[in-house]
This record gives C-alpha cells, sequence and structure tokens, in this order.
C-alpha cells in the first residue's frame, strides 16, 4: 500500500546528528587523502600502477574487473583478426575503436584477456602518438573526446561535422550554413557564404541538405525547425537594412518568406490608403500599375521591386492588399471595354464563358471543379486563393495534368485576375474528393 504523504528533510547545522555526520565526513575525506599519498609514494617504486591512476579512483573513472585495473582513458591494441587495433575505454568502460564508428561493451567478449595501458604507464605516451595520427588520417575525434591530451599530437586540427538541418551558426555569422549552389549569382548572398567560411572549414552536399565542418571548439547552437533558409535571409536584409530583389529566386519558400515579412510590416491601414490612390479619377491601367508597385516599394526598405509588375508584386504581399490591385484594375480595364465597346479577347483562346461553365459543372461553391490550361504559371496563385477562398483544399492530378480545387476557388480567381478566365480553364473534376 503506498503513502500519499510527503515528507522534507531540513540539516539543523549544530544539532548532535549534523555534528557527528560533519565529522564522519571530515574522517572519510582524511582515509581518502591518506590513501592517495600512500599510493602516491607506492607509484613511485618498481612494479607500482601509474600515480595517475589514484587520481582516477579519487574521481571515479577507475574500478577493477577480474583482478585486473582499468581507467577511463585507458588504451588496449587488440587484434579482431584484421591486425592490431587501438581502443580505448570510456567513461562507461566501453570500448571504442576509430575504424568501427560505434562503442562496444568489452564485458561482452569484445576484448579477452585485455592487458591495458594505464594513464601514466611507460607506454601511454605512444598510444596517444598513434590515437592521433588515426584522428589525423580519418579527421575523427574518436580518441580526443575520451583522453583530450591526444589533441596534443595531432598535426591537424580537431575540427567536428554537423548537419544543417540540427544545427546553426554563432552570431555573429548569417545562422544557416547553405552551398555554393544557393548563391546563385546573389551579390550579398555570396558576401555571407564568404563570412562563414571564416569559421566552416568544408561543406558538402546540396539544396540545402548540407554536411559541414567547424573547428571542435566552436560552439554552434541548435536551429529550431522554425528557421528556414529563405526566411533568414529575409530577415538578415530587413535587419541590415540590404535591399534584396523581389525576384532573387524564384522558389516558392523564397516567396513565402517575402509575403511573412511584408505582414508584419503593412499596416491594416494601407489597404484603405491603397484603395484611394488605385481609384483615383483617370487613372490609367498603367497608373494603377505603377502606382501599386510603387506604393508597396514606399513600404519597404528591405525588398527591391525594380522591374517588377503589378501582377508580380500581387504574388508577394498579402491576399487582401493584392485583391485591393487587382479589383481596381480589372474595374478599369472593364470600363474602357465598355466605353470602347472593343471585344478585346477576339485574338486568344477560346475558352467557356462563366455562364457556360456554371451551367456544365453547377455553381455551388463547394462542387469541385479541375483547373487546366498554363497551370505552372499559376499553380502559386491558385493554391493561394484556394486557401483563402477554398476552405485550403487543392490537390494536383499529375495524370490529367489539373488542380482539382473547389468552385469558391475558380470564382474567386476570375473575379480577382483578369487573365486567369484567358489562361486557364475549368473542367469536370478528376478526383473524387480533395
Amino acid at each position: 500500500m503506498s503513502s500519499t504523504h510527503s515528507y522534507k528533510i531540513e540539516v539543523i547545522e549544530g544539532s548532535s546528528i549534523h555534528t557527528d555526520w560533519v565529522a564522519e565526513l571530515a574522517m572519510a575525506q582524511s582515509m581518502i587523502d591518506t590513501a592517495l599519498s600512500n599510493f602516491t609514494q607506492q607509484s613511485k617504486q618498481a612494479g607500482g600502477l601509474p600515480e595517475a591512476v589514484g587520481k582516477l579512483f579519487r574521481e571515479g573513472k577507475a574500478t577493477i574487473e577480474n583482478g585486473e585495473v582499468v581507467t577511463v582513458g585507458s588504451f588496449v591494441r587488440k587484434d579482431f583478426g584484421e591486425g592490431s587495433v587501438l581502443c580505448v575505454i570510456d567513461e562507461k568502460y566501453n570500448v571504442t575503436v576509430i575504424n568501427k564508428g560505434a562503442p562496444y561493451n568489452y564485458k561482452g567478449g569484445v576484448l579477452s584477456d585485455p592487458v591495458y595501458i594505464l594513464p601514466g604507464s611507460s607506454d601511454y605516451e605512444a598510444c596517444l602518438i598513434d590515437a592521433a595520427k588515426l584522428e589525423d588520417a580519418s579527421g575523427l575525434n574518436t580518441y580526443n573526446e575520451i583522453v583530450p591530451e591526444v589533441t596534443q599530437y595531432r598535426t591537424t586540427a580537431r575540427v567536428k561535422e554537423y548537419h544543417t538541418n540540427g544545427w546553426q551558426l554563432p552570431q555573429p555569422y548569417f545562422p544557416v550554413v547553405f552551398g555554393e549552389d544557393q548563391i546563385k549569382g546573389n551579390a550579398m548572398l555570396q558576401a555571407l557564404y564568404d563570412e562563414q567560411a571564416k569559421l566552416v572549414i568544408s561543406r558538402t552536399g546540396s539544396e540545402g541538405r548540407i554536411l559541414f565542418k567547424v573547428p571542435f571548439e566552436a560552439e554552434l547552437q541548435e536551429r529550431p525547425r522554425s528557421l528556414l533558409f529563405f526566411g533568414a535571409v529575409v530577415a538578415y536584409a530587413q535587419g541590415h537594412k540590404l535591399p534584396i530583389a523581389w525576384n532573387m529566386d524564384d522558389e516558392y519558400y523564397f516567396r513565402d518568406a517575402v509575403k511573412k515579412a511584408l505582414i508584419q510590416v503593412i499596416e491594416v491601414d494601407d489597404e484603405d490608403e491603397l484603395k484611394a490612390l488605385l481609384t483615383a479619377n483617370n487613372a490609367t491601367v498603367t497608373d494603377i500599375k505603377t502606382n501599386f508597385v510603387t506604393f508597396v516599394q514606399s513600404k519597404v526598405d528591405f525588398i527591391d521591386f525594380t522591374g517588377a509588375t503589378g501582377d508580380d508584386v500581387t504574388l508577394l504581399v498579402p491576399y487582401d492588399l493584392g485583391y485591393v490591385y487587382t479589383f481596381a484594375k480589372n474595374e478599369r480595364e472593364r470600363a474602357i471595354e465598355r466605353a470602347l465597346n472593343v471585344d478585346v479577347t477576339h485574338e486568344l483562346p477560346e475558352v467557356a464563358t462563366e455562364e457556360e461553365n456554371a451551367s456544365k459543372f453547377g455553381g455551388n461553391p463547394d462542387d469541385i471543379v479541375a483547373i487546366t490550361g498554363e497551370t505552372k504559371k499559376w499553380f502559386n496563385t491558385i493554391k493561394m486563393t484556394a486557401n483563402n477562398k477554398g476552405g485550403g483544399k487543392y490537390k494536383w492530378d499529375k495524370r490529367a495534368g489539373a488542380w482539382n480545387v473547389r468552385r469558391s476557388t475558380w470564382d474567386a480567381l476570375v473575379e480577382t485576375y483578369s487573365a486567369a478566365s484567358r489562361e486557364l480553364k475549368i473542367i469536370p473534376a478528376t478526383v473524387a474528393r480533395l
């Protein structure tokens, strides 16, 4: 039967129990010191154990196994059938060998009748030298992590290997280690790469999956899963006021990082300010496109939108802000069409009208439809619209070459982007469910 009571023990200094305990402790410490002193004297005699062994016993780093003294850091030369191999004993009294890669427990028979080369013995320095040679040849730190003295005999610097997925560099370096293939001619990334090279000795891998080596003493930090390469790039540009090109990289993760940064910078009131700017009297379609890019540029100093069109910028700004632009532009285009009574689509590919599509596939917003056409060009916009207007539901059908989405997503696409109805079209769903 277990007790539900808990107890707290308090030391009452000066009490008889406490006084006796302190005296016993002092006596035990005196006995240890005396034994160590005697051991030290005996170590000077022929056949005596090295003085270092006594200190290791005192530190709890030595024991007796099968009548043999063994310490942490003892070496053993053992033939595993492929010649003599230098083994070292770690803090759990396991055997570690540089050509095995993982510790093996000598109690399990890996070492039979071992002859331990103890710290301080006449043969110990030869083991340190051989261990250093093995580490220099392999680039590993197998021995020196257990016996730091090995480092003194190495001819190459101690290094340690990390994977960029789990580790990041400390300040003042750019935190995420990246490869040359990610620079892509960008001057800022090249400068960050060169700066990292002052600490990073070597890198292997590509596409962000990098194994890198740094000096053993370097104090790296665990990399949060949320810290992505492009997120770090945008944050660096923002923090150091170093504008990066809006089209620095065409990867989705770059655009996503820019968008997340802009969401933090652009205020709610900016939407009303933009709406007033784009709907001003006599504003042409060209004015609307130019004013939109200029407006967004005025809000940020870490993205350079030089050469960007309004449609380019809509892919990078928060959805509501992009909607204000596309709605104003589409309204102006429709007004011009009505005024001129010109069919501006007569040279474009034939596309089903909204009425035809509605009757063909139904007008229920939750109906599944498939989008075909120039899907590669539009895939980011389709997914973004599906997330905002289609309940986040979308599925790519590779066989049919179509994005399956809710009907509400298609309706929002053609309402928001005038080019959508010309470059895309919907067909019956090619999947049963999203």
